[in-house]
C-alpha cells in the first residue's frame, strides 16, 4: 500500500468528501491571488480528492498540469 492509497482510505473512513467543481475554483481563485494557480493545479490533478467534473475543468484551464 502507498502512501497515497492509506491517505484516500484515511480520508475515505473520516469521510471526507471530494472537493467539487465550485471548491476547485474557488480555491484557484484563491492562489491566483499569490501567482501560486499552476501549482496549486498540479497538486490538485495529481494527488486531489476532486470530482471528476472538477479534474476535466482543472485539466482544460491548465492542461500543462494535466500530463
Amino acid at each position: 500500500m502507498t502512501n497515497a492509497d492509506w491517505l484516500r482510505a484515511h480520508a475515505d473512513r473520516k469521510g471526507i468528501p471530494l472537493r467539487t467543481l465550485d471548491g476547485a475554483k474557488e480555491t484557484i481563485r484563491l492562489a491566483k491571488r499569490t501567482k501560486a494557480d499552476t501549482a496549486m493545479a498540479h497538486a490538485m490533478l495529481k494527488h486531489g480528492r476532486i470530482t471528476e467534473e472538477a479534474r476535466a475543468w482543472l485539466a482544460s484551464e491548465y492542461p500543462q498540469c494535466a500530463s
